[in-house]
């Protein structure tokens, strides 16, 4: 069976830790379709999250950083971190799911880096910090993307104080 198959297969299954072996062998003996086996692996973790299966979709995540090291690949694994700071966040470690949202802000991405600013606006949000919520929506102004910008500038415009903050 090919590498390609293998991991086809290891992604149906319900054990995240059967898709690292053929993934490491596309990687290895098919180096062409890695970038579209890193996609499978995005989709098979968002779908495993959306399921309320975050252990698997966080293994998924994982791989996708892991890969992310790879030049040219940062920002697959910039998207993969926002999936791990929702698990983080949905766990309550509010902590960790700042931390991985924050990493996904300097990808030069500009949807990713504008998303990225928004979950963190969210996240600060939740720790009752309207000042660096305020910060992380003035940053995702700033980022270039135009939905992200949008959605910081009304929460801005809703309490004009926020935006002094």
């Amino acid at each position: 069976m090919s590498p390609w198959a293998e991991l086809v297969a290891a992604l149906r299954e319900d054990e995240p830790a059967a898709v690292r072996p053929p993934l490491h062998r596309v990687a290895e003996l098919e180096p062409g379709r890695v970038d579209a086996a890193l996609d499978h692996v995005h989709r098979a973790a968002m779908d495993r999250y959306r399921d309320g299966r975050p252990g698997e979709a966080r293994a998924l995540f994982e791989l996708n950083v892991e890969f992310g090291g790879e030049p040219g690949r940062a920002v697959r694994a910039g998207w993969a971190r926002i999936g791990l700071a929702a698990i983080a966040a949905d766990e309550g470690d509010l902590p960790e799911a700042e931390r991985l949202a924050l990493a996904a802000t300097g990808s030069g991405d500009p949807e990713l880096t504008g998303v990225a600013w928004e979950h963190l606006r969210a996240l600060r949000l939740r720790k009752n910090d309207t000042a660096s919520a305020a910060e992380a929506a003035r940053r995702a102004l700033d980022s270039g993307h135009p939905e992200s910008a949008a959605a910081a500038a009304a929460w801005l415009a809703a309490a004009p104080e926020r935006a002094r903050s």
